[in-house]
């Protein structure tokens, strides 16, 4: 079994610009994700990420945010050496596992597969010992990053393991899939510090903690939408077996549809009531939003004139559990503040911000689910064939016939 399905050849420039653009960030990023804590364990080490950063802004808009932070760090240094050295290595191994799939070398995968897997779980290992020791009003912009930090922990280490079941049972291309959404996870580190510099130039009063409210409202539905779009490049399959038709009929899209508008219209009222503050966070949210279920509509309807099957059906599912990020926000929101003890103001931020990645999550599980139950069909269908033939050709008189009709 080829490593990735579809000729090489065949492959796009818009697939290379994209796989280069990926390998040139990460391996950009790998050094300041690595020396992000030194400076806390060790006083005048370099940090790439604020010396750029303030070249990119200013002085203050740096320095104000991370001035406080020594005696948080003080607490968790080996923890957080762990996690930012091991996340930067991450960055490295990850493009060395997209090359190595995309030019089909299987040992050089396999190898780094197994480092990078172990990487993924050491590293949030010390990304947990950091959230669990920490309260959630001293983490980096409060209880909002602290909740969004620990879903994509969750989300990190879940898909990580989600690939190694599927490759033990032999779903590769389901295997890509969830390594696409692993790595995407561990992208929102760099869009981060890219949205820190981009979105300053757009309010140049903003602090930089203002600054990530603003980021986190899009960009982790933003990176899940990335690897969807990604585990479509790497399985380029018109049909899949065993698939046939959707789950998903057109009647089910227009109900949840009509379930999305009636969550996100309070949605944007409870913002709105915050001031331009407020109109300004839920304006970086619903327009990803609404951005990203526009191009997954063009997308289903392009892969079903094309005859694409599975291309339809996983973008069915992507638009439809998108369809529920405003629904799921409006209970995490309400969990968050009845459990957690959360403001209603920090409460909704942090369930719009989570419930995207959440869905998007609940999609890539289903377009799993379909593609084993597609695959275990076919086997099932494969085998009764052929124990119908050994059938034929064991029964003399049938045998006969046979060779008579040669």
């Amino acid at each position: 079994m080829s490593l990735v399905a579809g000729p090489r050849k065949g492959r796009s420039k818009l697939f290379w610009v994209a796989v280069w653009a990926l390998v040139i960030g990460s391996v950009v990023y790998a050094p300041i994700a690595m020396t992000a804590i030194w400076p806390y364990a060790s006083p005048g080490a370099p940090s790439l990420g604020p010396d750029v950063l303030e070249r990119a802004t200013d002085y203050s808009y740096v320095h104000d945010a991370l001035i406080d932070r020594q005696p948080v760090y003080d607490k968790n240094i080996p923890a957080l050496l762990v996690h930012t050295i091991g996340g930067g290595l991450l960055m490295l191994l990850g493009p060395a596992q997209l090359l190595s799939v995309v030019r089909r070398r299987r040992r050089l995968h396999r190898t780094v597969g197994v480092v990078y897997a172990v990487t993924v779980y050491v590293s949030m290992i010390g990304a947990l010992i950091y959230l669990m020791t920490t309260p959630m009003a001293e983490v980096f912009s409060g209880p909002v990053f602290s909740i969004a930090l620990t879903t994509i922990l969750i989300g990190t280490v879940m898909s990580v393991t989600f690939g190694l079941v599927a490759l033990a049972q032999g779903q590769i291309q389901m295997h890509f899939r969830w390594m696409a959404l692993n790595y995407a996870f561990l992208m929102t580190a760099p869009v981060l510090r890219l949205e820190w510099g981009v979105l300053k130039q757009f309010h140049p009063e903003a602090t930089l903690a203002e600054v990530n409210m603003m980021s986190v409202m899009n960009q982790g539905g933003l990176v899940v939408f990335a690897a969807a779009v990604a585990s479509r490049m790497l399985d380029s399959r018109r049909p899949a077996p065993g698939i046939k038709g959707t789950w998903l009929p057109w009647p089910a899209f227009i109900g949840s549809a009509f379930f999305c508008l009636v969550a996100l219209i309070p949605i944007g009222v409870v913002f709105h009531s915050w001031g331009a503050s407020g109109d300004r966070l839920f304006a970086y949210f619903a327009v990803p939003y609404l951005a990203a279920a526009a191009v997954m509509i063009w997308c289903i309807v392009r892969s079903t004139r094309a005859g694409r099957t599975l291309a339809s059906e996983e973008w069915r599912w992507q638009l439809f559990l998108l369809c529920g990020v405003p629904g799921l926000a409006l209970a995490l929101a309400f969990a968050f503040q009845n459990w957690l003890g959360q403001d209603s103001a920090t409460a909704l931020t942090a369930a719009v911000a989570v419930s995207w990645g959440v869905s998007a999550f609940g999609a890539f599980m289903m377009i799993g689910l379909r593609l084993y139950l597609g695959t275990r069909a076919a086997e099932k269908v494969s085998i009764s064939r052929r124990q119908a033939l050994s059938t034929e050709t064991a029964d003399p008189e049938r045998e006969s016939e046979l060779v008579d009709a040669r």
